[in-house]
């Protein structure tokens, strides 16, 4: 699949026609409704991402669940569908709250539905479980300097990012 992944990024139209075939033969196949959600978010074609990936949560195993939350939720925020976005994170995060993405894309999804602080919470907790993760810093950052306008707070996160990394 990786090779097929790796020539779809390319040919979007003709890769999707390909996954429709093989739809056809088992509607309910795993990871070819998977591959085409991926095809679709990958190419901007959100609200197809959207319809896959609430598909394959229907005919997947548990063990897929929070990962086609995750895209799902990435591609609801994209789409300007925050609450929606919102929602799939949090649904993850119930079942395993160390996902350190999850928290930060969550924190991302409240920052642009102008919940400041919420997003503050967020991004403070994926630094919690990841404290080597520049973009955490820096989103957090930017949000206390930007638009909490707490210029002390959000100094102190830019220099811990570009700690981190220096490419900054």
């Amino acid at each position: 699949l990786y090779y097929f992944e790796e020539y779809a990024k390319s040919n979007y139209r003709l890769a999707v026609s390909n996954i429709n075939a093989k739809l056809v033969e088992n509607p309910d196949n795993f990871s070819w409704i998977y591959l085409r959600g991926k095809l679709s978010e990958n190419s901007e074609n959100y609200t197809s991402a959207i319809t896959d990936f609430s598909k394959a949560l229907v005919v997947s195993g548990i063990e897929n669940k929070n990962d086609l939350l995750f895209h799902r939720a990435n591609c609801y925020s994209e789409a300007g569908l925050y609450k929606h976005a919102i929602a799939d994170y949090t649904q993850a995060l119930s079942t395993d709250s160390t996902l350190e993405y999850y928290w930060g894309y969550r924190g991302y999804t409240k920052q642009q539905m102008g919940d400041y602080v919420g997003a503050i919470r967020d991004f403070t907790k994926a630094i919690a479980i990841n404290p080597q993760e520049s973009w955490f810093y820096y989103r957090r950052g930017w949000l206390n300097d930007e638009f909490l306008k707490n210029h002390d707070a959000g100094l102190e996160d830019y220099n811990q990012a570009i700690s981190i990394d220096k490419s900054l």
